[in-house]
């Protein structure tokens, strides 16, 4: 099997992208705080958090995007899971932890649709003041992602598109 390239991959299907930051957004405080007691009770030092538009066996349920006005459902889950359930390989856990990112700063959410599954990692918003200019905060918000190779790579294994690969 290839091995896929880890850098990190500046396309991010457009479609995705805006659903993807908005929902982000509005959960990131929840998600960094579900990522601190992860790590904090030494459950593992990789939280991932699915993104998915339908219920997935793949972690607990966190938000329930019905309930929160939202257009993805986000499960809490982490590497040690992924590798349980096969979705990534025993061969690909040092090459997911190489490339895993500061999880104080960003967050790993994994992204699973009909036709898009994708690792996409997301700076936690920054507040910042506009020191001397008077005008109040900014979020900051850029994406990097981690595209698997077909989900064929031994780092991450599935086979199928999408949320095929986890519909009974």
């Amino acid at each position: 099997m290839k091995l896929m390239d880890y850098t990190n991959d500046p396309e991010l299907n457009g479609k995705y992208l805006g659903t993807i930051t908005k929902d982000f957004a509005a959960v990131s405080d929840t998600l960094s705080e579900a990522s601190s007691q992860i790590r904090k009770r030494d459950i593992s030092k990789y939280p991932i958090f699915v993104f998915a538009r339908q219920e997935v066996p793949l972690g607990g349920l966190l938000i329930n995007a019905d309930e929160a006005n939202l257009e993805w459902h986000v499960f809490a889950s982490y590497l040690e899971l992924f590798v349980q359930q096969g979705i990534v390989g025993q061969e690909g856990i040092e090459a997911f932890q190489s490339t895993y990112r500061d999880a104080d700063e960003y967050c790993c959410l994994f992204v699973l649709d009909e036709e898009f599954t994708n690792f996409v990692y997301i700076p936690y918003p920054r507040i910042s003041q506009n020191v001397g200019h008077g005008e109040g905060t900014e979020a900051i918000l850029p994406v990097f992602s981690h595209t698997p190779n077909k989900l064929t790579s031994p780092y991450f294994r599935g086979g199928g598109k999408g949320l095929s690969r986890f519909q009974g």
